[in-house]
């Protein structure tokens, strides 16, 4: 499994780990969300590409992939919102990892809204887990 690929991982994860523990299986419309679309652009505010991320906090904190951000002049990301898109502005990059192909992003929240996310397990990962 490359680099590139451990977000749409991780979210399994996430997702799994956090539906065992409840004994049923996760219900998708309410996780989507959680999710987002990080869009990308350069030093002249053009558009040039993206990829995806999810919220981990109610204020805005949204995780992605490093390489979606890496070069980057500005970034956005669009949430869907009561069934329209809605474009926030990243207030800054608070953590990144190139080794890790992540980053934590923090988006720009004037209103104080609170945006659905998805609980991070405090619960170590079984150590028996395997994937292929």
């Amino acid at each position: 499994m490359g680099l590139k690929n451990s977000i749409p991982f991780i979210l399994l994860l996430l997702l799994f780990n956090t539906a065992a523990s409840f004994g049923q299986s996760p219900d998708i419309q309410k996780l989507e969300k959680a999710v987002g679309i990080v869009e990308i652009y350069d030093y002249n505010g053009q558009y040039i590409g993206h990829g995806s991320g999810f919220m981990i906090s109610s204020d805005g904190t949204l995780v992605t992939n490093y390489h979606v951000i890496d070069g980057a002049h500005s970034l956005k990301v669009v949430l869907e919102e009561n069934g329209r898109k809605v474009k926030y502005d990243v207030q800054n990059i608070v953590k990144g990892s190139k080794s890790k192909d992540l980053a934590i992003l923090k988006i720009r929240n004037i209103q104080k809204k609170q945006f659905s996310y998805l609980k991070i397990s405090q619960q170590p990962l079984d150590s028996s887990f395997s994937y292929s």
